[in-house]
């Protein structure tokens, strides 16, 4: 009961560094592509997790390969390039939006191919109740998305990888420590990203990556959202269950609105105290018992 208590505190941790994760790929995109900013992320995480677990491991069993292979693309290559790409078609805000519905797919992931994770209707319910309150948020009483078809196409694509990705985390052998299954992850993820790289001839602009505005957001996205994000992140679907894990990720945009506030003094709107009220009644509605 202490483990699942610590895991209810480090999930919302988590969400919050990934919080920003949108603004950060929204400024690199001045200067580098969605496909060259994921090789540096991943890169980055790989070397950080091979620092911090420097042991080579033969595979247990190829089912184990295979499903290190489908967390990498899941969760890294498909999930980022999609999210990342989105931001080329539509804003941060729309991206954000529509990228909250991976708890929704992930609670119907869960109900097609796990039958080991118990769903109930009040995780429906409350899993709705909190999307509206992001709505609420993202919206602020202006209720326009910005951008076009291609955004929102990609936007949905993300959300499905990371509810795959959710869903395929909860199948690895619980004998790996989370350090080893996120740099097996990242490995895969660089090594069906180079395909794609080669496909779009991407070409990277070595100069802008010294401008302190590029490698500091960089830096950032491979070490704090990425290493220690997802290292993170692996004992809380693996001990919450994907659909509880999944649902922590409704508190982004509630997340950045109170670091707006706090940090940016920025104005809190009765839009958005309602929406982070039904985020937080949600939550609570979805991990009811009865």
């Amino acid at each position: 009961m202490k483990s699942r208590s610590l895991y209810y505190f480090i999930a919302p941790l988590v969400v919050a560094m990934w919080s920003t994760t949108f603004a950060s790929s929204k400024v690199l995109l001045r200067s580098f592509t969605p496909e060259a900013i994921m090789l540096f992320r991943f890169c980055i995480a790989w070397l950080g997790l091979f620092l911090l677990h420097p042991h080579v491991h033969k595979p247990v069993s190829w089912k184990d390969e295979l499903l290190f292979l489908v967390l990498g693309v899941t969760g890294c290559t498909f999930y980022f390039l999609a999210e990342n790409t989105a931001l080329q078609y539509a804003s941060t805000v729309t991206v954000g939006l529509v990228v909250a519905v991976a708890p929704l797919l992930t609670l119907w992931l869960v109900r097609v191919f796990d039958r080991s994770e118990t769903i109930r209707w009040t995780h429906w319910l409350g899993s709705v109740v909190s999307f509206v309150g992001v709505a609420f948020i993202s919206f602020n009483g202006t209720f326009r998305l910005a951008g076009d078809w291609r955004g929102y196409t990609l936007a949905i694509l993300a959300a499905f990888m990371w509810a795959a990705y959710s869903v395929a985390m909860r199948r690895v052998n619980s004998s790996y420590s989370s350090l080893y299954i996120t740099r097996r992850t990242f490995f895969y993820a660089i090594l069906t990203l180079l395909p794609v790289l080669l496909f779009m001839r991407t070409r990277i602009d070595w100069p802008a990556l010294l401008l302190p505005v590029n490698y500091l957001n960089i830096l950032f996205l491979g070490v704090f959202a990425s290493c220690l994000a997802y290292v993170l992140w692996a004992p809380i679907v693996q001990h919450l269950g994907a659909v509880t894990a999944n649902n922590f990720i409704y508190l982004s945009p509630f997340l950045i609105v109170l670091i707006g506030v706090f940090v940016m003094h920025e104005k809190v709107t009765p839009w958005i105290i309602s929406g982070g009220l039904l985020i937080l009644s949600g939550l609570y509605v979805s991990e009811r018992k009865k």
